[in-house]
């Protein structure tokens, strides 16, 4: 019974993941956690928007 509601709770919390760009798995860390990660799309956007705060602080002041 337990392993069907942990099931449904990380299905509920896979969706609104995956539409902010992260990607749970199942996999867990040593400490029980689920493992995430960002998809190559937002992890992207994510590296041209702090290269792009960087380089407009170094060039404008």
């Amino acid at each position: 019974m337990i392993m069907k509601e942990e099931k449904m709770q990380w299905c509920k919390a896979r969706q609104p993941a995956n539409q902010s760009g992260i990607t749970l798995t199942r996999r867990k860390n040593k400490q029980g956690e689920y493992v995430c990660y960002l998809s190559k799309k937002t992890m992207r956007a994510y590296l041209w928007k702090v290269c792009g705060d960087i380089y407009d602080a170094a060039h404008n002041g």
